[in-house]
């Protein structure tokens, strides 16, 4: 946190962060996007919130092929959390069927 605060306060810097969800629920340990996304745009940067969206069958059989795999249950709730919480402001890219691999 301090260092993405010290990159703000240096300025000049395009910075991408991933791996961090903007749903606010303060039971989740998942990570917290909207609070790092509220702190640039009050060092007067642009800051924009991409979701990767995918078919939830195609989500499930990716999470079954990983070495450490999300439990049914708990990738129900990560599921429902990060789709039924897109805020408007939030872009949108369809990753159903796409991989970064080459």
């Amino acid at each position: 946190m301090l260092l993405f605060e010290q990159y703000l306060k240096d300025g000049g810097y395009d910075l991408v962060l991933e791996g961090l969800f903007t749903w606010d629920n303060a039971n989740s340990n998942q990570g917290d996007a909207k609070h790092l996304i509220d702190m640039a745009q009050n060092y007067g940067f642009k800051a924009t919130s991409i979701v990767l969206r995918a078919e939830k069958e195609e989500l499930l059989r990716r999470n079954s092929e990983r070495q450490y795999s999300v439990p049914n249950d708990g990738f129900e709730e990560l599921y429902n959390n990060i789709y039924q919480t897109v805020d408007p402001s939030e872009a949108i890219v369809g990753s159903t069927k796409k991989s970064a691999r080459c």
